[in-house]
């Protein structure tokens, strides 16, 4: 019969503090990893998240030209609605969708023409700049304007189709992740987030 002794196995069992040390070492790394990268995927969401709203307020405008939407408070039916994109602020950015209540295609702050905004982006993200495709011109400030029925659409009180400015390609950028978004608008009002 075979005789065990409870030091044989006190020697081989256990952790030694090396090892101990080691997986400590592994979990940390492996935390530190998924925070870092928990953060930058919150950011990246961020800039997603802010032009696909940006597009869908470009849309509601649209939207609202195109139903000839009364102003509420009993202001009528202006001819369009359009988006305001200021980025002379930059990175103080924002936006503002408005009633062109005297059709010039462009915001007047001072007319009232504020139907919502201004709307700001979500942290860290700001417009970069706003360009027309065709003709590489970025203007500051610019406004995209819908009116009714066709429906005509105004870059900066311009016809794109007349004009020769092609698509408005409106660009997010995200300081904290260093990555930028494109909302683009073609001459025809289709609305893309590339």
């Amino acid at each position: 019969m075979m005789k065990f002794s409870f030091n044989q196995y006190s020697k081989n069992s256990g952790f030694t503090l090396l090892e101990m040390l080691i997986v400590a070492f592994i979990i940390i790394i492996l935390s530190v990893i998924v925070v870092v990268n928990y953060e930058f995927g919150g950011y990246k969401h961020n800039l997603t998240r802010s032009a696909h709203r940006l597009a869908q307020d470009i849309r509601k405008a649209q939207e609202m030209a195109m139903s000839a939407r009364e102003l509420e408070g009993g202001g009528g039916v202006p001819p369009g609605y359009g988006i305001y994109l200021s980025h002379t602020g930059y990175p103080d950015t924002y936006y503002v969708l408005f009633a062109d209540k005297d059709g010039n295609g462009e915001y007047d702050q001072a007319g009232g023409e504020a139907v919502e905004g201004p709307l700001y982006f979500e942290e860290g993200v700001n417009i970069f700049h706003t360009c027309f495709s065709g003709a590489g011109t970025c203007p500051s400030d610019p406004s995209i304007a819908f009116y009714p029925p066709a429906p005509i659409i105004k870059f900066d009180n311009q016809d794109p189709l007349n004009a020769d400015v092609g698509s408005i390609l409106i660009t997010l950028y995200s300081a904290k992740i260093g990555e930028e978004i494109v909302v683009s608008v073609n001459p025809v009002g289709l609305v893309e987030v590339q």
